[in-house]
């Protein structure tokens, strides 16, 4: 009976801890992204990926389930230009990206991204704790169901996956850092944040119009 009510609240909801066990994965992205801008076709990058360990994980158990999360991703992006500037860009600006790319696939980063991160840049507020991030969670845990199933263990994990992209993009020097850096956007992501009329979602990249 439990694991028919926790099926049916998952189902009704947007949101996923999959991030607990996905994660940032920026090397893993950019050796995807490296061999799609190669020309491969994904069958062709799995099969390359796993035959060679190109991830260099210690076993293959984990392996191809990590390489169709970074293809969800790159085809969430929906943009070659992207997904050749993760390739070919300097890590910053391939890291930025790949973050874009989480937003699009996971509710729980897009939501986080424009509700803590963006609103403090519009508020010119450049304090940060971890409380901002528990009590966003927190939030999200009173307004929907599925969320508030999760254990605290899960929650905390979300929020340590979520520190760690923040530092890993520059808005945080380390996971204890009390203020939140300045950082910019690159160019050709503002431009197709704006094309798809996603413009709510600047902010989260301190590009405040």
């Amino acid at each position: 009976m439990r694991e028919n009510t926790d099926k049916n609240l998952k189902s009704k909801s947007l949101y996923s801890a999959a991030i607990t066990r996905e994660q940032f994965l920026y090397n893993e992205m950019k050796i995807t992204a490296q061999l799609l801008n190669q020309g491969l076709n994904e069958d062709s990058v799995i099969s390359r990926i796993v035959s060679e360990n190109l991830y260099k994980y210690p076993s293959d158990k984990s392996l191809r389930k990590m390489v169709l999360v970074c293809l969800r991703r790159l085809n969430a992006l929906g943009d070659e230009a992207l997904i050749r500037a993760i390739a070919t860009q300097p890590d910053q600006i391939g890291k930025q990206i790949c973050l874009y790319a989480m937003m699009q696939q996971y509710r729980i980063v897009m939501d986080c991204m424009i509700d803590v991160i963006g609103v403090k840049y519009r508020l010119s507020d450049s304090t940060f704790d971890k409380k901002d991030l528990e009590s966003y969670l927190k939030e999200l845990q009173n307004k929907d169901p599925w969320v508030a199933s999760w254990s605290s263990t899960t929650m905390t994990k979300v929020r340590q996956v979520i520190t760690k992209m923040l530092v890993e993009n520059g808005y945080l020097e380390s996971t204890d850092a009390k203020i939140l850096q300045q950082v910019s956007i690159n160019p050709l992501l503002e431009k197709t944040i704006r094309e798809r009329g996603q413009n709510i979602i600047l902010p989260a990249f301190n590009c405040i119009d």
